[in-house]
């Protein structure tokens, strides 16, 4: 209980550290209206004109298998008689549960520079679950300073029934990091010939599913993060544990994904993890610097766990 407390307490401190040095007014949040993934609209008042539809949970996996896509489906705060958003001090929260047996939390937190994400994913089922990890989705569509700029189609490799453009200008602005080092997604060995393009952890199983193409590349912390066009601005999300990392070239979506992992969950169990989604001022390479103290944690935790 004791070193219970005190992860708790270091991880406040980082997070309090993190945020410091930012402006002092905080992202503003609210549920989208008719989201069918826990949407919440996302932006900040000093980039006016720019929302992001954050995506809170497309979809629970457990390894390659889903419960289903696009199910959580939540009335505004304050409506009766049915599954709502809760609101309380600013944050808004939810409980979405699966027929199968899965059910998600999720409690998000205005902050200067970021919103504070805590997830749950609950296992109510009589088996366990291995390998549990929840699609967020973050689209660019509404973001023009974000938003990538058409590209020819023979620079990608587009389904037969699409049009003739794709957005894979994005992949030149998104990073991942390996090995202290920053990539964008256009380095890897598909360029930006492919546009359902997925990383994993360095050292974790393949995982198939859905239109996802993996790349040999991948990734050894947390972190996603999408510069905009001008490289004023920074949006990114960061957990605990990352199971997934991917992005969606072939559609005005212009999205980005990272997976939180939650591990084994035995019945009647739970597991949390917390995490952030960012959007500040400064490069990709700055957000990192900011959230190196809870990168370094992560690290550690992680090694701790595969022991």
């Amino acid at each position: 209980m004791a070193t219970r407390v005190i992860r708790a307490f270091c991880r406040a401190t980082l997070v309090l550290w993190v945020a410091s040095g930012l402006g002092s007014e905080p992202l503003h949040i609210s549920p989208r209206p008719a989201s069918e993934a826990a949407g919440l609209n996302v932006s900040d008042p000093q980039l006016a004109g720019n929302t992001f539809d954050f995506r809170t949970c497309e979809g629970v996996l457990d390894g390659n298998r889903d419960f289903g896509l696009f199910r959580v489906k939540l009335a505004m705060p304050g409506v009766k008689g049915v599954l709502a958003w809760s609101t309380n001090d600013g944050s808004f929260s939810y409980e979405w549960a699966y027929p199968e047996g899965i059910a998600v939390q999720l409690k998000a937190t205005p902050e200067t520079g970021r919103v504070g994400l805590v997830y749950s994913v609950f296992n109510r089922t009589t088996a366990p679950l291995e390998r549990v990890h929840l699609h967020t989705c973050v689209t660019t569509t509404e973001a023009p300073r974000f938003f990538p700029r058409l590209t020819p189609r023979h620079e990608s490799q587009l389904p037969a029934n699409t049009r003739d453009l794709d957005y894979t200008e994005l992949f030149t602005r998104l990073f991942l990091w390996k090995s202290d080092r920053a990539f964008s997604l256009d380095s890897t060995e598909h360029h930006r010939r492919q546009v359902h393009l997925s990383l994993l952890p360095q050292g974790e199983a393949p995982i198939q599913w859905a239109w996802w193409i993996n790349s040999t590349n991948t990734f050894d912390e947390p972190l996603i993060a999408l510069a905009s066009s001008d490289g004023q601005w920074t949006v990114g999300l960061w957990f605990e544990r990352a199971g997934w990392a991917s992005s969606n070239a072939g559609d005005d979506r212009a999205c980005f994904h990272l997976f939180p992992l939650f591990g084994r969950i035995a019945p009647g169990d739970s597991a949390t993890v917390r995490g952030a989604f960012h959007l500040q001022r400064g490069s990709p390479e700055d957000l990192r610097k900011r959230l190196r103290p809870l990168l370094e944690q992560s690290r550690r935790e992680t090694k701790a766990n595969q022991r």
